[in-house]
């Protein structure tokens, strides 16, 4: 965890930098929220920068959007598959769509690929995935 703190911070540099960009501006306390959520969680996982405050429709922002849809049908996925997790799992019923799935899973395995083929170590998510991997305690679809 102490090594993600100077991501955590570098993100918080950037938000404080947006909001005194847009100081004449009402700012929305979810989307400000949101944004510092998403930059944090790619920057820490993804080894991305997900540019939230620069780009206001970026793709990994709009899939988390998707990933955290409120809609009726998605509260009514969550409380079948609270109360029967079984029949969940043999009907395929995820929490996330297939697509915002296979966003996320390319991004992961883009990632991988990109560190492994030029070398570069962090201390972070996506290191510890990896040894799991190597060590053939989890395989890439986990």
């Amino acid at each position: 965890m102490k090594s993600l703190f100077s991501i955590v911070e570098d993100v918080g540099s950037r938000m404080t930098k947006y909001i005194r960009q847009n100081k004449n501006t009402p700012l929305e306390s979810k989307e400000l929220a949101a944004k510092f959520t998403t930059d944090v969680v790619s920057s820490c996982i993804f080894d991305t920068d997900a540019q939230s405050f620069t780009n206001e429709k970026s793709e990994i922002s709009e899939q988390g959007r998707k990933m955290f849809d409120s809609s009726f049908l998605f509260v009514i996925v969550m409380i079948f598959m609270s109360l029967f997790p079984k029949l969940a799992k043999l009907l395929k019923i995820g929490m996330v769509s297939k697509s915002v799935e296979k966003f996320f899973t390319k991004l992961m395995v883009e990632a991988i690929q990109y560190r492994e083929k030029n070398g570069i170590q962090r201390v972070d998510y996506l290191e510890h995935l990896i040894s799991l991997r190597n060590k053939k305690e989890i395989s890439d679809l986990d």
